[in-house]
């Protein structure tokens, strides 16, 4: 899986990223809760993302939905930043997206789906991994912290936790393509 472009939208403004390298303001507006938890302040983030392969991925998170961005202890911390630039924001958070049922997912032509995880397990490790990449972290590492979340994020994708009851009504997933195995 290879991601081709993104493009990340607010009430402030859009920016499109091609190769991952481009320079932008930061759009996404977050507000510190401690804990290592955050909060999106903006009205709507919508982020597409749009693999090499046609397959359209499309998340719309709204104010006051949670996110950890990276989980992981200080230890990890050493390794990769727990937040980074918008890129890498992007990546953490469409994968908390992911990792969360979600009131309206929509796949396809189908009619809108409640209470689902957009994609599976595995394809949401999959697509953190290849959106990693695509923000400028080396493949290899990537693929170490994708085979990590594999390996100790099972209980955070098949059990809810106390944030799961909000957040699961604070955004909104479309896939517009499956993808071709």
């Amino acid at each position: 899986m290879k991601v081709s472009e993104v493009i990340i939208a607010t009430e402030s403004g859009l920016v499109t990223y091609r190769t991952g390298r481009e320079e932008a303001s930061p759009l996404m507006s977050l507000y510190p809760l401690g804990g290592r938890l955050f909060e999106v302040s903006n009205d709507y983030v919508y982020i597409k993302i749009i693999l090499d392969n046609g397959t359209v991925f499309e998340y719309w998170f709204y104010k006051k939905f949670k996110t950890n961005f990276r989980s992981g202890g200080l230890f990890v911390d050493l390794f990769i930043d727990p937040i980074g630039d918008q890129l890498h924001q992007t990546a953490w958070i469409t994968h908390d997206g992911n990792y969360t049922p979600c009131e309206h997912v929509k796949i396809g032509g189908s009619r809108s789906k409640k209470g689902v995880h957009p994609v599976s397990k595995e394809m949401a490790d999959e697509l953190l991994r290849a959106m990693l990449v695509f923000a400028g972290t080396s493949a290899r590492k990537a693929a170490i912290i994708k085979e990590s979340v594999a390996l100790f994020g099972k209980s955070a994708y098949y059990k809810d936790d106390d944030l799961t009851p909000k957040n699961r009504k604070l955004f909104d997933f479309c896939l517009t393509r499956r993808i071709e195995r």
